[in-house]
């Protein structure tokens, strides 16, 4: 044992630690001691790294990325009080870092209702403006009839942390059930990181109705259909665990 190396650990629960290539380790789990609840760094002289500025707990497992981030899980709903459950992604520790993303990844609107509006996201430093472009995607949904495929330039002015972008939806007037676009973060100023949520999916619902259902029969009944047929003159027969059709009383059988 290497007795000149003490973190003063009391009272403390460490449930996972990795390495770094330059000497630094990381330590999850929930702590008390390091002034953070479940995530500190350390260099190799187990000296706390300050720039690792994130609040969560409960942390039981770390991984770096290629790009020098973290990837984090644990019991957590919550990073830097942002909703974050259970895994969540830190940009390196390093609290300069710039980043954008969506606020939520996935909105649903009808195909004659109001326009999905998104959240893009800021991270880190505000002191500078920042840009990021907004690319609508095709998926079962079609450019220039069901969505405006057009790019938008989002800026967020200096100081401020998130910007709204309105995707215009188009009415085809087709029968094609429901379909789903999306829409992606690229692009942004330099120096600026696009997080993993950098695609939301949006869906729409389709306000036609199948050629295929007759609009006009609809009948009331207060319980399940077991059996129906027709009868010579057109009308319907119908057999099952119901007591009432269209408001009057009709004991388990009735004609329509």
């Amino acid at each position: 044992m290497d007795e000149s190396f003490d973190l003063g650990l009391s009272g403390d629960q460490v449930r996972t630690a990795i390495a770094e290539p330059d000497g630094r380790f990381i330590l999850g789990g929930n702590f008390g001691t390091f002034g953070t609840a479940g995530l500190a760094r350390f260099d190799s002289r187990g000296i706390q790294d300050g720039t690792l500025a994130a609040s969560l707990y409960d942390v039981t497992a770390v991984r770096l990325d290629t790009n020098g981030g973290l990837l984090v899980g644990g019991g957590f709903t919550t990073v830097n009080n942002v909703s974050q459950p259970h895994l969540a992604r830190l940009f390196g520790g390093s609290i300069q870092r710039r980043s954008v993303a969506w606020s939520s990844p996935y909105v649903s609107v009808g195909e004659n209702g109001s326009h999905p509006v998104l959240t893009i996201r800021r991270g880190g430093d505000s002191s500078e403006p920042l840009s990021v472009h907004v690319h609508p995607l095709q998926a079962t949904a079609s450019p220039g009839l069901d969505f405006d495929a057009a790019v938008q330039t989002v800026t967020l002015e200096r100081g401020v942390n998130s910007a709204e972008t309105v995707i215009p939806i188009l009415d085809d007037g087709l029968v094609e059930g429901d379909e789903t676009f999306y829409v992606e973060l690229r692009d942004p100023t330099p120096g600026v990181m696009v997080a993993l949520s950098s695609r939301a999916r949006i869906d729409l619902g389709d306000d036609e109705i199948s050629s295929m259902l007759d609009i006009g029969f609809f009948p009331r009944l207060s319980g399940a259909v077991t059996a129906a047929a027709f009868q010579s003159d057109g009308k319907v027969l119908v057999a099952g665990e119901f007591n009432w059709v269209d408001d009057a009383e009709r004991n388990r059988f009735a004609r329509l």
